[in-house]
């Protein structure tokens, strides 16, 4: 009996433990329930979209805080009954399809869900009638059955698309704006991918090509190449892909009507935030009449280029024939002179053997210039003030020259009148400056200052005139000439200085003439 207690009590004991450990489990396993929900629960209550759960009959379990946020409401405190506002949201709403419909009430989408009905992104405008918003609402719904295939819940999931909606029919409408311009430029234009592949064309290009899509997509632009042309024009492009630098070349395209036009193409780099191509945007202007342009006016060029050589070379021949003539009368003058007894006389030719072998030496340094129309005043005075000096010197007196000019290149029409001053007032001092035969100096200056306005300065320090005046020299013919040069043929301004010597002073301007060639 005592035997049978015993056992009796062990076994109780063995059943009573059984049943803590079960019990533990039981509660391991409810708490591990429970973290789930609350870890579902901060998931859900953490999501963008919208999510309900109901009862088969219709009774809330779950809203998460997406959902009124969607709706219009900023928390439940908006909502006097969460559970009717729910259950009559078509009532507070107007909704509508895609095209403009207003949605019967059994089709709304919590009837259809709890009809056991399961959709995937069925989209609704939402019409919110207090607060007067719109919005395109997309919906999931699904009944989950049981194991034994029973409704258990109701499950529908939703999300505010209208901004997404927005953003495709902004790009949708910027795409079709963009295709609007490309295809009404001017230029043909095409994008091809960071490798250089071709994957679109506006309109201008098959308008002029007469191709289609098909044709040249990728690296089918080769077909209306040249076949002169395509090797140069593909190691170019290569390259600059290769370099990812922007692109440009001018080679000839084939039309539909198989003639061959020429067109500038150009091409840039499409980059991203980071620098990386993302595609190649190009370009082709046809440029045909202005090459054909281009190509008359080089022909006219070349025809006006012609002429230019043809004239230089007539003037320098004539240039070269006037000098010689003028040396000629020059030399039957000299030997006229020579023949002549009386002193006067004798001056006069020599003094106009003078003033034709200045011009004859302006003739002379335009035939040996490169510009035709111009000469260079500071290498003409040297050689026109040593020419005179040569042919008044004697061995009994010695008058030096001194120098100080600028290298100022003058027009033909400038230059004569110039030379024929200077040689009319070195003539003047080396007669009448030093008449005791005593050595003397000549000077000349010529500048020109920031006006453009030139100075030429002729003095020597001879015997100088001490009784001379503007009015008593006026009546001599070297002075008549003199003026007659300055002020008339170069619209110049005179002045003189009778202290030391013989001091001329002209100012003027080179600007009187054009150029001759």
């Amino acid at each position: 009996m005592a035997g049978s207690v015993k056992g009796s009590k062990k076994n109780n004991s063995r059943g009573l433990g059984v049943i803590s450990t079960e019990l533990t489990d039981l509660k391991r396993s409810e708490q591990k329930l429970g973290e789930s929900e609350e870890l579902l629960k901060v998931i859900f209550d953490n999501l963008e979209e919208g999510l309900i759960t109901v009862e088969p009959e219709g009774g809330l379990i779950y809203r998460n805080p997406a959902t009124l946020r969607i709706y219009g409401y900023d928390n439940v405190k908006n909502v006097e009954n969460e559970l009717e506002f729910l259950s009559r949201v078509d009532e507070m709403f107007e909704t509508t399809t895609i095209d403009g419909k207003f949605l019967e009430k059994e089709q709304w989408p919590i009837n259809r869900m709890m009809r056991g009905e399961n959709f995937r992104d069925f989209p609704l405008y939402l019409h919110n009638k207090e607060q007067g918003w719109k919005k395109l609402i997309l919906y999931n719904g699904k009944l989950i059955p049981d194991s034994n295939g029973k409704p258990l819940i109701g499950l529908l999931s939703f999300r505010d698309i209208t901004r997404q909606m927005k953003t495709e029919d902004a790009l949708l409408e910027n795409e079709e704006r963009f295709r609007t311009l490309a295809d009404n430029i001017l230029q043909l234009t095409w994008m091809t991918d960071e490798s250089g592949y071709i994957f679109w064309y506006n309109k201008r290009w098959y308008d002029y090509t007469g191709t289609t899509f098909e044709e040249m997509q990728g690296w089918g632009w080769e077909k209306v190449h040249h076949p002169d042309h395509i090797d140069r024009v593909m190691k170019i492009w290569t390259g600059a892909l290769k370099e990812g630098k922007p692109w440009e070349d001018i080679f000839p395209l084939r039309s539909k009507n198989g003639e061959y036009g020429w067109f500038l193409s150009r091409a840039m780099p499409i980059r991203d935030d980071n620098g990386k191509i993302l595609r190649w945007f190009g370009t082709n202007t046809d440029i045909t009449e202005r090459m054909k342009y281009e190509d008359a006016l080089k022909e006219a060029y070349e025809n006006i280029e012609e002429r230019f050589k043809e004239k230089e070379v007539l003037l320098r021949e004539l240039y070269h024939r006037t000098k010689n003539n003028m040396q000629v009368v020059s030399s039957l003058l000299g030997l006229k002179g020579e023949r002549v007894v009386e002193n006067e006389t004798k001056e006069i030719l020599v003094d106009i053997g003078n003033r034709i072998q200045a011009i004859a030496l302006v003739h002379e340094k335009l035939y040996q210039s490169k510009n035709l129309s111009r000469i260079d005043m500071k290498e003409y005075i040297t050689d026109l003030a040593n020419l005179f000096l040569e042919s008044y010197n004697s061995t009994e007196r010695h008058v030096k020259l001194k120098l100080d000019l600028e290298s100022i290149s003058v027009l033909i029409d400038t230059a004569i009148p110039c030379g024929q001053i200077i040689a009319e007032l070195i003539s003047n001092s080396l007669k009448h400056a030093f008449p005791f035969k005593n050595d003397g100096e000549i000077f000349i200056h010529l500048s020109r200052n920031r006006d453009n306005l030139i100075k030429l300065i002729i003095s020597d320090n001879g015997v100088g005139i001490s009784d001379y005046t503007e009015e008593t020299g006026k009546d001599t013919l070297g002075m008549k000439l003199f003026r007659n040069l300055a002020e008339d043929q170069l619209r110049g301004d005179i002045s003189f200085n009778m202290k030391k010597g013989v001091s001329w002073t002209v100012r003027f301007k080179d600007v009187l003439y054009d150029e001759r060639v």
